[in-house]
């Protein structure tokens, strides 16, 4: 793992924190703080496509962002239960992907989705906000990026 992996996943984790104590309390993920995540990794992407040529990472994670988007945005429109997620979800978890990458994207939204899974058994509720189940991910996928 590389410095700019490391410090890209302290960034993304210590917003996501922030992120899951705000959508915990009012249930909504704040624009402003996806738009932080954006113009953060710009950064890192400038810096991995100069310093690093790593282009074809870059181009990856972008497709994974925008195929996210899309697919999240598929998913809500087919549900018939329009409150088990909202669009700020879908935003944070698109720039979450811009991030993570595909595989890593991957396993932080299996992970995420077997939190709340585990969560709503244990709690019997259906409905929680959904950004502290995506912190969970990320430290799990940060976990096995790591490893790998």
């Amino acid at each position: 793992m590389e410095i700019v992996d490391i410090l890209q996943y302290s960034v993304l984790g210590a917003v996501a924190l922030i992120a899951a104590i705000i959508d915990g309390k009012t249930r909504k993920i704040p624009n402003w703080l996806v738009l932080i995540l954006i113009i953060l990794w710009i950064g890192f992407a400038t810096y991995r496509s100069f310093c690093l040529d790593q282009l074809f990472y870059i181009f990856t994670c972008l497709l994974t962002g925008i195929g996210l988007f899309l697919l999240m945005l598929l998913l809500l429109y087919l549900m018939k239960d329009k409150n088990a997620f909202g669009i700020g979800d879908i935003k944070y978890l698109s720039v979450v992907g811009l991030y993570l990458g595909f595989y890593s994207a991957c396993i932080c939204i299996i992970s995420s989705c077997v939190a709340f899974v585990i969560y709503s058994l244990i709690s019997k509720k259906r409905v929680a906000a959904f950004a502290p189940f995506i912190l969970v991910g990320i430290i799990i996928s940060a976990i096995i990026h790591m490893l790998s």
